[in-house]
């Protein structure tokens, strides 16, 4: 939920594809919006609670990160619905001893992509010399919305 208490859900199908829903009520915010799986599932506004991007690989960068889910658009009237599947990662995964969050931040995700010509590197495809909030999370903002995602 987001601190006003709208709704934002996960649910699942087989094994060991995992399927993804989001619904959003949050007039407003029509545009692409990063939407994340992170480690821990507590969701305390502003929902830093919620740890960092969720990643089984823990040398992953963005846009690797176990967590990295497509963008998702909300449209004029507040409402947004993304269906996916992944088999990057299952349920029992999730649901480790703190569980994890699902989060959807206030800007869109760039994917750790930074325009060249905006930024100076010694080797211009070393995108780990970028910004540091683009290769840790895709500059996607604050947390807008958070659901927590444990065992019952």
């Amino acid at each position: 939920m987001d601190a006003s208490s709208k709704r934002i859900a996960l649910s699942y199908a087989a094994v060991p594809l995992a399927k993804a829903e989001l619904l959003n009520q949050a007039p407003g915010l029509d545009a692409y919006h990063g939407f994340h799986i992170h480690q821990v599932g507590e969701c305390v506004a502003p929902f830093t609670s919620a740890g960092p991007h969720w990643s089984l690989d823990s040398q992953a960068r963005h846009g690797k990160h176990t967590g990295d889910m497509p963008p998702v658009l909300v449209s004029g009237d507040g409402t947004a619905r993304v269906v996916f599947e992944s088999h990057r990662f299952n349920l029992d995964q999730m649901l480790d001893q703190d569980g994890s969050a699902i989060i959807l931040h206030n800007g869109p995700d760039n994917l750790a992509n930074v325009p060249i010509e905006d930024v100076k590197y010694a080797d211009p495809r070393d995108w780990y010399n970028a910004p540091k909030g683009t290769a840790a999370t895709g500059d996607a903002g604050d947390r807008y919305a958070c659901g927590a995602v444990k065992k019952e």
